[in-house]
């Protein structure tokens, strides 16, 4: 699925789960909008390409703020992108600190990741266990 439908389905998914989550139909969110009921509809089944200020209008209606419209609804994304925002209120020298700590975490998971395929790939080609041990002591 290419990024442009990702995001529109991110997008109506998330403005139909909010406007139930409300208790609102879609005509009374094509009300508060101004826009007609069918739009709603095909905003809501992903089939709608928004421009901004829509989603802004959307957004308004349903007292949420836009980017809750357009990031994916997954408990855990919503909580890092407060913790991110909880880090970019820091102090520069605190975030930097922050930035390094992550960059080092993620360079030893990809390391990691890197050990473990090469080793997927000797055992692959019949290399015993023994030597890919002494392959990387």
């Amino acid at each position: 699925m290419n990024d442009h439908k990702q995001l529109l389905e991110t997008i109506a998914g998330n403005i139909k789960a909010i406007r139930k989550d409300r208790g609102l139909t879609q005509e009374q969110l094509s009300e508060l909008c101004r826009i007609k009921q069918s739009h709603i509809s095909k905003i809501e089944s992903g089939n709608q390409s928004l421009q901004l200020d829509t989603i802004s209008t959307i957004s308004n209606a349903l007292d949420v703020p836009t980017r809750q419209l357009l990031v994916p609804n997954d408990p855990r994304q919503l909580l890092l992108l407060e913790k991110l925002a909880c880090i970019e209120d820091l102090p520069l020298e605190e975030r930097q600190a922050i930035e390094r700590v992550i960059d080092m975490a993620l360079l030893s998971i990809d390391k990691d990741r890197t050990r473990s395929e090469e080793l997927d790939q000797l055992s692959r080609r019949g290399v015993s266990g023994l030597d890919r041990m002494k392959r990387y002591r």
